[in-house]
């Protein structure tokens, strides 16, 4: 009975706060994927599927990589919460690229990346994880050197 209650109660303030919200009725959405640019992650294909990531609010985006995609050791400002939606992926911490120690994550896994943790990403195989979080998402890497901004722009 306890637990029915806590449902209830659930459903009670899910339903309150998405009434109070208008602007989060519900729509279902197919990912646009784009190029995220030679200047940020070249190579990878970004899906946004809600929010505006330069904004302080809820965004959820997809991230498609190719096999051996590797994102050099980097940090956020917020809680990232990834979810694998195909292939294997990696989330390893520290400031160097370290493949051996790195959980491999498979469909479904789920790992949430603390703010300001240095962590690098590996698609282990052709791989797509959804990331969420709040706002804005800002990508700084650990070494200014691995910025691919910063390579293109000394060339």
């Amino acid at each position: 009975m306890r637990g029915l209650q806590c449902v209830f109660l659930f459903c009670v303030l899910v339903g309150t706060a998405a009434a109070q919200s208008p602007s989060h009725a519900m729509r279902p959405v197919k990912p646009d994927w784009n190029a995220v640019g030679p200047n940020l992650l070249p190579g990878a294909e970004i899906a946004v599927l809600q929010g505006d990531l330069s904004k302080p609010e809820l965004f959820t985006f997809r991230l498609k990589m190719p096999k051996g995609y590797v994102v050099a050791p980097h940090y956020h400002g917020t809680d990232l919460h990834v979810t694998v939606i195909s292939g294997e992926f990696s989330v390893g911490m520290g400031d160097t690229v370290e493949l051996a120690g790195a959980p491999i994550l498979r469909v479904g896994d789920f790992v949430t990346v603390p703010a300001n943790q240095h962590h690098f990403d590996a698609a282990r195989s052709a791989a797509v994880v959804q990331i969420h979080g709040i706002g804005p998402f800002l990508l700084t890497y650990v070494n200014p050197n691995d910025d691919p901004q910063r390579k293109r722009s000394s060339r």
